[in-house]
């Protein structure tokens, strides 16, 4: 039958809608999406390496231990076990707190300048509440030794701080859990001692072991040390304080 002009006109024009809508579809079954550049540029944006930061020289690290470090003169009794000015032998290093929470932990560094926020010159009572603790050893009430030694009743064991006219003056310690922010503490070797610091270090030698003392140069520090005593291989103690007062193994006579 003969189709007419406006049949034929209204078939074409449906023809045409219906190519319009299949280019619009993009002609597939929606598996094969056009990537879109900028989306492609984002994901390459954020999975893009991040840079390795590049390490410190080791010669910074005296710098470093500037307020970190310490310097002991050498002698023989530093190596023995007793606790200044008491006679009586040091507790055996331990990760354990006296009793209650330890008021240093493995996170505490030492400095030349003091232990964690807690720094020589500090009353002793000011200390106590710096360091969250309480001390043990305190003389008793009414007497005014000038010198004389106390420990954190919390613990950890193997820490005595030297208390000189009413201030923290000096802290010894045998507990390998402290150490200073480069790592260095008991059981820290020799030679790693002295890759960490070279020339920084004063070395005294002494029958079966040696001091080795860290002399800061920053102006401020001038007046402090820190001081490790080695049984000739690995640090057995270290101490860190004012100069004159850390200097002897004995800071109370």
């Amino acid at each position: 039958m003969p189709v007419s002009l406006g049949l034929r006109s209204r078939l074409a024009t449906s023809a045409a809608i219906i190519v319009l809508v299949g280019a619009a579809c993009g002609g597939s079954d929606g598996l094969e999406a056009k990537a879109d550049p900028t989306a492609t540029a984002v994901v390459e944006a954020t999975v893009a390496p991040t840079p390795t930061p590049t390490p410190e020289p080791a010669a910074d690290a005296a710098d470093a231990e500037g307020a970190d470090a310490a310097d002991e003169p050498a002698d023989d009794s530093a190596t023995d076990d007793t606790a200044p000015n008491s006679g009586s032998a040091l507790p055996t290093p331990t990760q354990g707190p006296i009793s209650g929470e330890p008021a240093f932990t493995a996170a505490s560094k030492l400095t030349t300048l003091g232990l964690d926020e807690m720094f020589f010159g500090d009353p002793v009572d000011f200390a106590a509440e710096v360091a969250d603790t309480a001390w043990t050893g305190l003389p008793a009430e009414g007497s005014r030794p000038q010198c004389y030694t106390v420990q954190p009743q919390g613990g950890p064991a193997g820490i005595h701080f030297t208390v000189m006219d009413g201030s923290i003056e000096r802290v010894d310690i045998t507990n390998p859990i402290i150490t200073t922010r480069s790592g260095a503490g008991v059981g820290f070797s020799e030679a790693a001692l002295i890759d960490l610091f070279g020339d920084s270090l004063d070395i005294e030698d002494a029958v079966g072991a040696k001091q080795m003392t860290f002399v800061p140069t920053d102006a401020a520090d001038q007046a402090f040390r820190i001081i490790w005593v080695t049984d000739g291989n690995a640090v057995i103690s270290m101490r860190a304080g004012r100069t004159t007062i850390v200097t002897p193994s004995s800071p109370c006579g």
